[in-house]
């Protein structure tokens, strides 16, 4: 599948492709999955929560993209930060992948989170991060998550424990959004127009979605 790049220079054209999608399925009464991520994409995704139509809320599955490991409440843990960002949706189905386990029963937790999750939506929307070296979510180059027959890991990565969704799970969503703002991450947009394995560039896997998204300030038409 393609990229349709977006060249952005504020959060609000973001903002209302989330809002404006998650609003038109749930106003459709369909089961809807919505995943979130942590980094610079948390007050995009505070600021869609709240535009979204209340009254449609019991029908909407919110689940993570990627975590940190670590105890309940841990200050690096994206879910988290989204709490302490102001990240509400009342009535919602909402699905921590943290619980105080060890790391082998959170990540086979969150792998049936994610399974249930994919069952039962009729439509589902991953707002998933991409950093400077490629990786999506938590998936990082040259990661265990990149070849997994599962559709979640937990493994150590160079900066935290990571649990993440793996290229099987995303292949299985109907869209992608993603936010890729800053210089530093220039050279990887430019690398992600390619063909290159996904190993090396794990952003790659997000091209089999039906319909992926990427707001930048690099490539693109100005919207």
């Amino acid at each position: 599948m393609g990229i349709n790049f977006c060249k952005i220079s504020s959060i609000e054209p973001v903002v209302a492709h989330l809002a404006i999608t998650l609003d038109r399925h749930l106003a459709k009464d369909k089961r809807v999955l919505w995943l979130v991520t942590g980094g610079s994409s948390i007050p995009l995704a505070v600021e869609v929560a709240s535009k979204l139509n209340r009254a449609n809320l019991r029908n909407l599955i919110v689940t993570l993209s990627d975590e940190r490991y670590g105890p309940i409440g841990h200050p690096d843990s994206n879910w988290q930060q989204l709490l302490d960002a102001g990240f509400n949706l009342p009535g919602a189905k909402l699905y921590p992948v943290l619980s105080g386990k060890d790391l082998e029963q959170t990540a086979s937790d969150y792998c049936t989170i994610v399974e249930d999750a994919l069952s039962q939506a009729d439509f589902k929307l991953g707002f998933i991060g991409i950093g400077p070296d490629g990786h999506a979510g938590g998936i990082k180059p040259h990661s265990p998550a990149v070849n997994s027959a599962k559709l979640a890991v937990g493994y150590q990565s160079d900066d935290f424990i990571r649990l993440t969704l793996t290229p099987r799970a995303i292949a299985r969503l109907d869209e992608v959004v993603s936010y890729a703002l800053g210089e530093a991450k220039w050279p990887m947009l430019d690398r992600l127009a390619k063909h290159l394995p996904v190993s090396v560039l794990p952003a790659q896997c997000l091209k089999a979605v039906g319909k992926l998204t990427i707001y930048n300030d690099r490539r693109g038409d100005p919207v």
